[in-house]
C-alpha cells in the first residue's frame, strides 16, 4: 500500500491546484523546520506535519458583559440580538428571557474580546433602532468571594393572588442577609373557579449563620398572615 503524506500548512489564500487546504496566515518564516501561523485567534507552530500551540502564548483576553433589553414582543428578536453579538465576536454564556404582558424582556451574559466589546458599544443604538428595544449594556466581573459561607436553598409559595406577597417574602429574606439568586412568579386562573392563583419559586443564598429553624418560622408567620402556603428547604 502506498502511503501519502498529509498536506503541509500553507499561507492563507485560495486552495492550491493540488487541493491542499490552508490553515491560517503564516506570521514568520520557517526556522529549523518550524513555521508559525495565526489561526482562529491562536498562534500555532507547524512542526513537520503536526500543529502545536506556539510557546509562551495565551488565548486572547475576554471581556464579560451583560446586556438587558425590553420592548414590544414580536418574532425574531432573539435572532436579531444574537446575530448582532455573533457578528462582533460575542459568545452568549447565560441568559433569561420572558414575555411579560405584551413586552419581551431578556438579560444575557456574553463574552467577547476588548475590540469586539468596543464595537458592540458603538453599534448598540443600531440594534435598538432595528428591534425597538430599550437596551442596557455594561461590563461585569466575577463576584467577589463572600466573607461568610453560604448555602443554597429553594423557596416555593402558592396563594390566592393579592398585593404584597412578593414584598413580604423578599423583605424577610433581606432582613436576614439572604440573597435572592433566582426568582420566578406567575399568576394563572385556577382550573375550575378561574380565581387568580399566585405561585413562585426562588433560589436563595443563605448565610451559614442563619438558623434553619428561625428562617422557617419567619416564613411560616408570613404564610399565616398572608394566607400563603410556603415551602423552604435546602437545595437538593
Amino acid at each position: 500500500m502506498r502511503r501519502t503524506r498529509p498536506p503541509s500548512p500553507t499561507s492563507a489564500g485560495p486552495a492550491t491546484r493540488e487541493g491542499r487546504r490552508t490553515w491560517g496566515t503564516r506570521t514568520a518564516a520557517p526556522t529549523a523546520g518550524i513555521a508559525t501561523f495565526e489561526a482562529g485567534g491562536w498562534r500555532l507552530e507547524a512542526v513537520g506535519y503536526s500543529l502545536r500551540p506556539a510557546a509562551h502564548t495565551e488565548p486572547p483576553m475576554k471581556t464579560r458583559a451583560v446586556l438587558s433589553a425590553i420592548g414590544p414582543d414580536r418574532p425574531g428578536l432573539v435572532a436579531k440580538i444574537t446575530d448582532f453579538l455573533l457578528a462582533r465576536g460575542g459568545n452568549v454564556e447565560d441568559s433569561r428571557m420572558a414575555v411579560l404582558g405584551g413586552d419581551f424582556a431578556v438579560i444575557l451574559l456574553f463574552s467577547v474580546d476588548s475590540a469586539g466589546f468596543e464595537t458592540i458599544m458603538r453599534d448598540r443604538e443600531r440594534l435598538a433602532a432595528e428591534t425597538d428595544l430599550a437596551l442596557v449594556l455594561r461590563r461585569t466581573e466575577a463576584r467577589a468571594p463572600q466573607d461568610e459561607a453560604r448555602l443554597l436553598w429553594q423557596v416555593k409559595a402558592v396563594a390566592l393572588d393579592h398585593p404584597g406577597i412578593v414584598h413580604r417574602l423578599s423583605e424577610a429574606l433581606a432582613q436576614r442577609g439572604i440573597n435572592i439568586v433566582e426568582f420566578e412568579s406567575h399568576v394563572a386562573p385556577a382550573p375550575v373557579s378561574g380565581t387568580p392563583v399566585f405561585s413562585m419559586e426562588a433560589a436563595i443564598s443563605v448565610p451559614a449563620s442563619v438558623r434553619a429553624a428561625d428562617l422557617r418560622a419567619a416564613l411560616a408567620r408570613i404564610g399565616d398572615e398572608e394566607c400563603v402556603d410556603i415551602d423552604v428547604r435546602p437545595d437538593a
